[in-house]
């Protein structure tokens, strides 16, 4: 008796309208996950050019003191050496080095803009240890830039003279 109803009842059932109901639900979450992926996405490339742009209104051009050539070479170098699997990071302390004043750092930000969705400040928070960042900082305070990456809790996107 209870196997003939439940006989009768999977006979009834539509298992090709419930096959439907379940392709069209995961269809609907793979382009909700889609959707939430590609607005933080585009999110972070626009915070990151804001943060680029920051760098950029803050620049004294009387104060750069290395051609436009030289902020790409540096660039160039910085990100070379940050984004594989290890860093050199001799290589961003000799390009941290050649840098005068704080219009060179931040004009160095601007030309390095956004690369792989990273600011350069994201790449050495990134690429960099606590102690790297720390000796880096030494750099830029040895000559004189009232400029710092900050390390540990601190975000090094909101960089002022202050670090």
């Amino acid at each position: 008796m209870k196997l003939e109803l439940a006989d009768k009842l999977l006979s009834k059932v539509d298992f090709q309208k419930i096959a439907n109901i379940a392709k069209i639900s995961i269809a609907v979450v793979v382009v909700v996950i889609f959707v939430w992926w590609l607005q933080r996405r585009i999110g972070g490339v626009i915070r990151n050019r804001r943060l680029v742009n920051a760098s950029n209104a803050e620049i004294d051009p009387r104060q750069i003191t290395l051609t436009n050539a030289q902020f790409n070479v540096l660039a160039s170098k910085i990100y070379t050496a940050v984004r594989g699997w290890t860093t050199q990071q001799r290589a961003v302390f000799e390009a941290f080095e050649q840098l005068n004043t704080r219009s060179d750092v931040l004009q160095l930000q601007v030309v390095f803009g956004v690369r792989n969705n990273r600011t350069m400040a994201q790449w050495i928070q990134r690429s960099l240890t606590r102690r790297q960042v720390n000796h880096l900082n030494q750099i830029i305070a040895s000559r004189n830039i009232d400029f710092s990456f900050f390390s540990g809790n601190q975000t090094i996107d909101n960089q002022n003279g202050n670090g």
